[in-house]
């Protein structure tokens, strides 16, 4: 079995989100699709999900007779927020932590913002150029966030206004930083200020344990301390 990455074996958490994302058809950048399939193996990587309140659930009618007949209706959650409350409501809460450098923003499969010259703070535009697209009903999003200067994804958000029973909508992905927990735990303590809440779920990066400080000098110090202290004594 092969997966989106082209390796073979099990699939990492980065690999098994960048599936999730593209399967809600929400990612359009050609630019981030090649992130998604090329660099999902980081050394630091974690996301939140977040489910929101106010959802309710939809049945959309099977259309066509074998359709009827084999698959039926499907049911789905679909949010109260709507895609202006949305946008900025993320924008607010990155913004606040001072993640404003935008790679692209795609609105329902289609790119709205793309920025071609390493921008350092066009979040604003990039949230206005999507506010003006005319949408309406359910939206997806995928918004892609550069906080080291390197002009590639660290922070990719999707968001899925009408999704499967019992999954989340919004997920928020940090990637290839060395600070990628930290930022994970800011975002946390922050969403409730932007988002009406009702559970999140925090998949942490697994950071490398840090060594601890070898002890044998400071051993070999109270040796040496406890030997003067004896001559001492000696010589008395």
């Amino acid at each position: 079995m092969t997966d989106d990455s082209g390796m073979a074996g099990q699939t990492t958490p980065a690999q098994q989100a960048a599936a999730a994302a593209k399967e809600i058809g929400a990612m359009a950048s050609e630019r981030i699709k090649k992130t998604y399939n090329e660099d999902m193996d980081f050394d630091h990587y974690g996301c939140i999900r977040v489910n929101l309140k106010g959802t309710r659930e939809v049945t959309e009618e099977a259309k066509g007779f074998f359709r009827r007949l084999f698959v039926g209706d499907k049911t789905y959650e679909e949010e109260a927020m709507d895609k202006a409350k949305f946008l900025t409501s993320i924008y607010g809460l990155l913004s606040s932590l001072r993640f404003k450098n935008v790679v692209s923003l795609d609105l329902n499969g289609e790119t709205v913002y793309e920025d071609q010259e390493n921008t350092p703070d066009d979040f604003e535009k990039a949230i206005k150029l999507a506010l003006e697209k005319h949408t309406e009903g359910p939206f997806k999003v995928c918004l892609n966030l550069d906080i080291t200067g390197d002009e590639e994804s660290d922070i990719i958000v999707t968001m899925d206004s009408r999704h499967d029973v019992g999954t989340y909508p919004l997920m928020i992905e940090v990637m290839g930083v060395e600070e990628t927990n930290s930022i994970l735990e800011q975002i946390r303590a922050k969403i409730g200020e932007f988002f009406e809440v009702e559970d999140v779920e925090v998949e942490p990066s697994d950071e490398p344990e840090e060594d601890e400080p070898e002890k044998e000098d400071s051993a070999e110090e109270e040796d040496g301390s406890e030997e003067g202290t004896d001559e001492d004594e000696e010589k008395r």
